[in-house]
């Protein structure tokens, strides 16, 4: 059964190998850039803020997770790696259990038309909770139409999709200079592991100056797994595992290989954009 949800965006708090959490469903609105735009965040926490923070889980274990839904719409979520659906009613709450083991992320995505336009999902990492490691959550949307997707159970999806606002972790460059969570800093020789969730409506594709990374997991393209690239698709509700390993310091970009993701409502640069910043 198909329900409503105005999106979903995931965001987790840094933790490890709780028995059980709880996790708060929020519809909000946000600036980003020059635009206004509506994002539903779920987090473990009742804050309304638009940036992610994984759940990072170091060892094989069995997850409770009770999802409070704090909107007035239901909402619709399943695993990218799974079929099955559970519906979250509008002010309720629904306790779910996932299996976590090996290098992985577990990314809960949202099935509704709302959810699947407004980006909405929620991932837990296992395998590298005590690396070195980062996380880039990938949104776009429409800002003139992104209000028409809040509270739609159903609708045919917008064409032509010409989005205009780019993130990563909520924020555009170069505000998201500003976030420790995506902001990549390290030294030569370290493992660095980047997480990559895909939850916009068009894939994306990353380029990294500088470095090669070796892909550890992808949900949707296992086959290349051990790849190393400096160019790579992300595709939608793909969730990437991506391993760095610095040979020389320095500050290089990263950037949306699609140029029109590297602007701000039209403005360069921005959108799709962070650094990496690594020293001797």
């Amino acid at each position: 059964m198909k329900s409503w949800v105005t999106f979903l965006c995931v965001i987790l708090f840094y933790a490890t190998d709780a028995s059980a959490i709880d996790i708060y469903i929020r519809t909000a609105y946000y600036q980003i850039a020059t635009e206004s735009i509506y994002k539903t965040t779920l987090r473990l926490d009742t804050l309304q803020d638009i940036h992610p923070t994984p759940y990072y889980s170091s060892q094989a274990t069995t997850l409770p997770i009770t999802i409070h839904n704090l909107d007035t719409i239901a909402h619709e979520l399943a695993w990218n790696d799974q079929l099955s659906a559970v519906v979250v009613p509008a002010l309720a709450e629904v306790t779910i259990t996932r299996n976590i083991s090996g290098t992985k992320i577990y990314t809960l995505v949202c099935q509704d038309f709302s959810g699947k336009l407004l980006g909405g999902s929620f991932s837990i990492i296992s395998g590298i909770s005590n690396s070195q490691h980062f996380y880039w959550e990938l949104w776009e949307t429409q800002a003139n139409i992104n209000a028409q997707f809040v509270g739609q159970n159903n609708g045919a999806f917008p064409y032509p999709y010409r989005p205009n606002v780019f993130t990563i972790n909520g924020s555009d460059y170069p505000l998201n200079m500003n976030d420790s969570l995506g902001l990549v800093n390290g030294h030569v020789g370290d493992s660095i592991y980047i997480c990559v969730v895909n939850v916009g409506s068009m894939p994306h594709s990353l380029h990294f100056h500088g470095y090669h990374f070796k892909i550890i997991h992808s949900t949707m393209l296992p086959n290349r797994s051990n790849w190393e690239k400096d160019s790579g698709p992300i595709l939608q509700n793909d969730a990437m595992i991506l391993l760095l390993v610095p040979d020389k310091p320095g500050s290089y970009p990263v950037h949306d290989h699609n140029l029109i993701a590297n602007t701000s409502n039209g403005g360069y640069p921005g959108g799709m954009m962070t650094m990496l910043m690594i020293e001797p």
